[in-house]
C-alpha cells in the first residue's frame, strides 16, 4: 500500500536539511477503540507503588531503623494560618527527630468544599497491600501507631494540632539520606524532568542538571526513572498501545506506513522513519544493512532495524518496523516501504544481512541489482556456536586473536 506519489520526489541528491513530506495513514487505526481494561492507567497496578504520602513503599538501602519508642512531645498551643503551614511544621519537626510523617487522608467541608481536617501518620504506619501486576514492591510498614490530626477552626480561621498517639513502635532512623521521602522532587524539579525527558536527555544527565540547580538534592537515578514512567503513564491514560504509538509518530513528524489484515482491519505491520533519517537515507542510499532478529519488546513482535552507512563510514538508522510474522512477504513489504522513500534512480548497491533466508529472498525481490553479503558479526557468532566446543580455552583465545593481515588492512 503506497502513500506517496512519485511526483513528490526530485531526481537529485537532497540536502540534509530537507523536510520529508508529511504523510500519515489515519485509516488504519481505530482511534475510537476501547482501551484494554487490563492496561489502563493505574499507577499502583502498573508500577507496584503509589504516590500518596501515606502509601509510599520502598526497599532502598541506607535507611536503617531499630525497634523502640519515641520521646518527642508533640503537644503545642501554636495556631497555624493554613493547612500547609501545619503540615510543614509537623514534617519538619519529625525530620529533625529522624522520623518521617506523611498525610494519611483529609476531610472536606460539605458546604465550602475546603479541607477542614487532616490526618497525619508515621510513614511506617499501616500495612502495605500490593496489587501490582508488573512490578512487585517491598515495604517497611510495620503498623506504627503514631497519629496526629489537624483541625480547622472556622471562627478563628486557623488550624490547631491534636495529638492522638505520639508514640512510635520503632527507633528513629539512623540515616535518612536514603529515604524516599527526602529524595522526592519538588514541583519545579518534576517540571524540569518532564522538559528534559521530552528532549530525549539521558536520566543520569537529567539528575546532574537537577543537582546543579539544587546541590542539596539527594535523589538517585532510580527516582528519575520512576518519575519518567509516572509521566508516561499519565500521557497515555485512556489510550490503547497502538493509539499511543500513532500519537507519538504523528507529533514527532515521522514518516510511517501501516498494513492491515483485509478481513479484520487489524494492523499487522508498521514501518516508521524519523525525519532526519529520511534525509540521510536519500543522501546515502548506497549501503543497506538489515537485521530482523530482535524479539525483546513487551509484545514479543519481530522488530526490524534498517541501517545505512555515510560516505565517512558512519552508520545511521534508516527506519524501524514491527511485523506480525517473520515471513518473506512481511520483509518484502518493509523493504518496499524503504524503497518508496528514494528516487527511482536511487537504490542500494550493497545489502548486508544475517543468514535469514526469508530476509535474503526479500532483498533479492526488492533490490535485485544490489550485491548481497552476510554480516561478519553473525558469521563470527555462528563459528563460535558450532566450533568453540572443539577448542580448548587457550587455543580458542589464540584463534580469536587479531592476525597480522588484519592489522595491515586497518
Amino acid at each position: 500500500m503506497s502513500f506517496w506519489d512519485g511526483s513528490l520526489f526530485n531526481y537529485s541528491v537532497p540536502y540534509l536539511n530537507e523536510e520529508p513530506p508529511v504523510v500519515y495513514s489515519y485509516g488504519t487505526i481505530d482511534l475510537n477503540a476501547e482501551p484494554n481494561a487490563d492496561v489502563g492507567f493505574d499507577s499502583q497496578a502498573s508500577y507496584g507503588f503509589v504516590y500518596d504520602d501515606c502509601k509510599q513503599s520502598y526497599t532502598e538501602e541506607g535507611y536503617e531503623e531499630k525497634p523502640g519508642a519515641s520521646n518527642v512531645n508533640w503537644e503545642t498551643k501554636e495556631e497555624f494560618m493554613t493547612e500547609e503551614a501545619l503540615v510543614g511544621w509537623v514534617k519538619s519537626r519529625a525530620v529533625d527527630n529522624s522520623y518521617i510523617v506523611v498525610k494519611r487522608r483529609t476531610k472536606k467541608s460539605k458546604t465550602t468544599g475546603s479541607v477542614i481536617k487532616v490526618w497525619l501518620m508515621c510513614d511506617r504506619g499501616g500495612e502495605h497491600n500490593s496489587i501490582a501486576i508488573l512490578r512487585r514492591s517491598g515495604s517497611k510498614k510495620i503498623g506504627c501507631p503514631f497519629q496526629l490530626v489537624g483541625l480547622y477552626n472556622e471562627v478563628r480561621e486557623s488550624w490547631k494540632l491534636q495529638v492522638i498517639n505520639e508514640n512510635h513502635n520503632h527507633e528513629p532512623a539512623q540515616n535518612l539520606e536514603g529515604h524516599p521521602y527526602v529524595r522526592r522532587f519538588t514541583q519545579e524539579e518534576e517540571d524540569l524532568v518532564e522538559n528534559l525527558t521530552e528532549r530525549h536527555m539521558d536520566p543520569r544527565n537529567i539528575l546532574s542538571s537537577i543537582k546543579k540547580h539544587n546541590p542539596a538534592n539527594v535523589s538517585i537515578p532510580r527516582d528519575v526513572y520512576n518519575l519518567q514512567q509516572k509521566l508516561k503513564n499519565k500521557k497515555k491514560f485512556g489510550d490503547t498501545p497502538m493509539q499511543v504509538l500513532e500519537n507519538v509518530l504523528h507529533s514527532q513528524r515521522y514518516v510511517y506506513y501501516t498494513r492491515e489484515d483485509p478481513e479484520t482491519n487489524v494492523v499487522e505491520d508498521i514501518f516508521f522513519c524519523h525525519p532526519k533519517s529520511y534525509c540521510w537515507w536519500r543522501a546515502f542510499p548506497h549501503v543497506l544493512m538489515m537485521d530482523a532478529t530482535y524479539k525483546t519488546n513487551q509484545y514479543r513482535l519481530p522488530f526490524i532495524q534498517i541501517v545505512g552507512v555515510t560516505s565517512t563510514h558512519q552508520t545511521f538508522s534508516i527506519a524501524h518496523a514491527f511485523v506480525s510474522k517473520e515471513r518473506e512477504e512481511n520483509y518484502v513489504w518493509v523493504l518496499e516501504m524503504a524503497k518508496s522513500m528514494l528516487n527511482k534512480c536511487m537504490e542500494p548497491r550493497v545489502i548486508i544481512t544475517d543468514r535469514d533466508l526469508a530476509v535474503m529472498n526479500a532483498c533479492r525481490k526488492v533490490f535485485p541489482e544490489a550485491a548481497k553479503y552476510l554480516c561478519r558479526w553473525h558469521i563470527d557468532e555462528n563459528i563460535a556456536k558450532h566450533c568453540k566446543a572443539s577448542f580448548s580455552d587457550a587455543n580458542w583465545k589464540k584463534f580469536k586473536e587479531p592476525q597480522v593481515i588484519e592489522f595491515r588492512r586497518t
